[in-house]
């Protein structure tokens, strides 16, 4: 089944949301206390969000959560990307949740909250080079008036 547009558009609105807090957040940081702070729940509304519309949406469409699964292990290269690529997009849902947790807290002066964030930038870092490194993602294929 083939997703549609506006499921497309809405998860590439969400990934711009959550990328676009969580730069800010990470650029304001300490100097711009306010901003750093409504950056921080930008994050927390879309990784809620984003959980809540994932749980909502039945089991084969776009916006639902990918659950990783073993069972695709055995299904060769494509079956392990897939299954590291959902292992990935959990763990970096539950460490910016975690973050954003975390900073509500940080005021003891623990610096817990930094050390997290850098954790879960890693992380995102990690899943946008698989994203680029995954087989099978589309390329340009030629046509009689060109390349699509």
């Amino acid at each position: 089944m083939k997703p549609s547009k506006t499921s497309l558009y809405i998860l590439m609105i969400w990934h711009g949301v959550l990328a676009g807090g969580f730069v800010v957040a990470m650029i304001t940081g300490y100097g711009a206390y306010h901003a750093h702070i409504f950056a921080g729940l930008v994050t927390s509304f879309a990784v809620g969000l984003r959980i809540l519309v994932g749980v909502a949406f039945p089991k084969n469409h776009v916006l639902t959560l990918p659950v990783p699964s073993f069972a695709s292990l055995p299904l060769g290269l494509h079956g392990v990307w897939r299954f590291i690529s959902h292992m990935l997009g959990f763990a970096v849902l539950g460490l910016c949740a975690f973050a954003a947790l975390t900073g509500w807290f940080s005021w003891s002066g623990v610096k817990v909250h930094s050390q997290i964030s850098y954790a879960a930038l890693s992380l995102i870092s990690m899943h946008i080079l698989l994203l680029f490194l995954m087989p099978g993602k589309k390329t340009p294929r030629p046509t009689k008036a060109g390349f699509r």
